[in-house]
């Protein structure tokens, strides 16, 4: 694919990805209630520029060729942005250090790549390990809801909030698993042309 293409599915990614975090900003919102603020730094800094970089890169993977192995397992570990975005923020590190809270900000993108390697990736005993771990991470942020904000799954409040979360960490481990296809793909065509 050319550079138009790469452009193409780098456009795209980026408005998904603009999408996704601001989604994800509206289930954060939702999970905490009258607590939640929206600032500059908090909610754009550190969710919604993330969410267009990672968009970006997941999806110019797209459109890069599977012999361009380094730039796609970088491009694998992008969802990590979240967590180099939001935990230098004040206050953030020691309050997931003592209380826990913000560790989202890492579990939210491993469980996204876990999901892409899962989807897509080459080993299979891997891809199992990653899916059973990306499937606990899937019940275990739903299961915020209730035990963090409140929320019974049986009212339509808690019922959206879940299916909001699920949803979004599903179409994460689908964009993440671009780059891993990619690369199983390359894998296997450097195979049998061996």
């Amino acid at each position: 694919m050319g550079t138009r293409a790469w452009t193409t599915q780098a456009l795209i990614g980026a408005v998904c990805g603009l999408a996704w975090a601001c989604a994800l900003r509206a289930y954060m919102a939702g999970i905490a209630g009258f607590e939640s603020a929206f600032s500059w730094w908090g909610t754009f800094v550190a969710i919604l520029v993330p969410g267009v970089l990672v968009g970006t890169l997941l999806g110019s993977a797209a459109a890069l060729p599977p012999r361009r192995v380094s730039t796609l397992r970088w491009i694998a570990a992008s969802p990590m942005l979240f967590a180099v975005f939001t935990l230098p923020l004040p206050g953030v590190l020691v309050a997931l250090v003592t209380t826990g809270i913000g560790g989202g900000a890492i579990g939210v993108p491993v469980a996204g790549i876990a999901g892409g390697y899962a989807l897509a990736g080459l080993r299979l005993w891997l891809r199992v390990i990653t899916g059973v771990f990306a499937v606990l991470m899937l019940a275990g942020l739903i299961a915020t809801v209730p035990i963090v904000a409140g929320k019974s799954l049986a009212t339509p409040d808690g019922a959206w909030l879940a299916a909001l979360v699920g949803s979004l960490m599903i179409v994460l481990m689908l964009a993440s698993a671009i780059p891993f296809r990619a690369l199983s793909s390359g894998h296997r065509s450097a195979t049998l042309s061996a």
